[in-house]
């Protein structure tokens, strides 16, 4: 017996198998939207929010404030089999910046993504905060290479320092099966406060 494949493509090597389009869904209890480019959204009512992002291309992103692809504030997050290229910010996170800091369950969780080059002052790559005890913050099998944290100790406040993959703030964190290589800056590439 023999197995035919018809009208197939020829195979190349560098073609991308992510979207180039990123784009951010919003889903909660009365209304679910998207949002394509940079992804930014806060949540000060109360309401249980969650914010999505499934097998996107965030490449060359630059935002002056936090976040240069993904800014999201009090809302539940997941991200997965995303590639974050060259993002960057001025402040904290370089692709990705979460602060959760209402007392509610928003739980953050990023599986199978890629880091690559992506600067920040501090948080290189990602910065994560959930100040909730009950939240459960989960980095999984992610890739972090070549990412820089600009910040230096002695001209950094409050701490604001280091991380050039990944600053988090968090009480109930796992990070498993992941890969540092290459990053840059003072206080590691994973500072955990």
């Amino acid at each position: 017996s023999s197995i035919g494949f018809s009208n197939s493509e020829q195979f190349t090597p560098s073609a991308s198998l992510i979207p180039s389009n990123p784009s951010c869904a919003i889903v909660s209890g009365d209304s679910n939207y998207t949002q394509s480019g940079r992804c930014d959204f806060s949540e000060f009512e109360g309401k249980n929010i969650s914010v999505q992002i499934l097998s996107s291309n965030f490449t060359d992103y630059y935002y002056d404030e936090d976040g240069g692809a993904i800014r999201v504030i009090n809302c539940e997050f997941q991200g997965n089999g995303t590639y974050f290229y060259n993002c960057v910010s001025r402040n904290a996170g370089g692709a990705i910046y979460i602060s959760n800091y209402q007392n509610a369950q928003k739980n953050i969780s990023l599986q199978y993504c890629q880091f690559i080059s992506c600067k920040a002052d501090y948080g290189g790559a990602v910065y994560l905060h959930s100040g909730y005890e009950e939240n459960n913050v989960l980095v999984l099998c992610c890739n972090f290479t070549s990412n820089e944290a600009l910040a230096r100790k002695s001209n950094a406040a409050n701490n604001t320092f280091g991380g050039s993959a990944i600053f988090m703030h968090a009480m109930d964190a796992n990070i498993v099966n992941c890969l540092f290589e290459k990053s840059k800056g003072q206080g590691g590439s994973c500072k955990i406060i």
